[in-house]
């Protein structure tokens, strides 16, 4: 899992230095965006991704490892498919974000997988595990094992074999 997180954030990052690389117009800030349930019945999950979020991108700008300081955008999709495909076409075409952490719900990154294909908008879900995701679109990516993988080895399986593995 460790593997999984840093190598998530390698490839969040060097999409980051893409971009910014190949900016026309000059920027004060670099900035993305996070798709998550801040309201509703995932809020609890919304508030953690947050938390986390917010933490990570004020230890990168203290470090000083990007040009220009990142700035996230949060939007909140309630995990509710219709609020998460609003929320990212104003993340897309009011925010002008390029990358978007999150939507936090399989549905949701269905939903919005359409919308980030269409406008070339990198997704990454921390959470979304429904099989479909992997067919869902070449700008839509996940950091989790399939629900497959879930059912088939069941989690404590999962947890013994590729969790504690990494520990050792």
């Amino acid at each position: 899992m460790k593997n999984c997180a840093t190598n998530s954030l390698v490839l969040i990052l060097a999409v980051i230095v893409l971009i910014v690389g190949c900016g026309k117009k000059e920027i004060a800030t670099i900035k993305i965006g996070c798709l998550t349930p801040l309201t509703g019945e995932g809020a609890t999950y919304g508030r953690s991704t947050k938390q986390g979020v917010d933490f990570a991108v004020d230890e990168l700008n203290k470090s000083h490892f990007l040009p220009k300081p990142l700035e996230v955008v949060f939007e909140d999709d309630r995990i509710d498919a219709t609020v998460g495909v609003n929320a990212i076409q104003k993340l897309i075409n009011v925010d002008r974000v390029p990358i978007i952490i999150g939507p936090f719900g399989s549905s949701v990154v269905l939903a919005c997988a359409p919308v980030a294909n269409k406008t070339e908008t990198v997704i990454i879900s921390a959470s979304a595990t429904a099989d479909g995701i992997a067919d869902a679109g070449d700008f839509v990516f996940r950091i989790t094992p399939v629900h497959r993988q879930f059912q088939n080895h069941g989690l404590p399986e999962f947890h013994v074999w590729h969790v504690l593995a990494l520990r050792r």
